[in-house]
């Protein structure tokens, strides 16, 4: 049975950090969705970065965030957080023709 933090990890994520800690990647930073609680305060940002995590956007109580692999667990540890899933860094679409 899994934690509660754990559960707070989507499976991709959680296969992500199993391979990261196997080569000796988990510094390595990852492109995140978290899902919050509610809006997100400011005390709540600033614990947050405290762990290393960088916020890129907020909307509601949906963010985007890039944080160090091995700082995961302990960011999933907040109440605040409910979700944290692995995201793809956007990239601009070409021109259509």
């Amino acid at each position: 049975m899994q934690s509660a933090p754990a559960r707070k990890l989507d499976l991709a994520l959680q296969r992500n950090l199993l391979t990261l800690q196997e080569k000796a990647g988990a510094g390595a930073p990852l492109n995140l969705l978290l899902g919050l609680k509610n809006t997100s305060a400011e005390t709540e940002k600033r614990q947050l970065q405290e762990k290393g995590l960088i916020l890129r956007s907020v909307i509601g109580t949906a963010a985007t965030a890039i944080a160090p692999a091995h700082k995961i667990p302990e960011i999933s540890q907040f109440v605040f957080i409910e979700r944290i899933e692995l995201s793809s860094h956007l990239q601009p679409k070409g021109k259509r023709d």
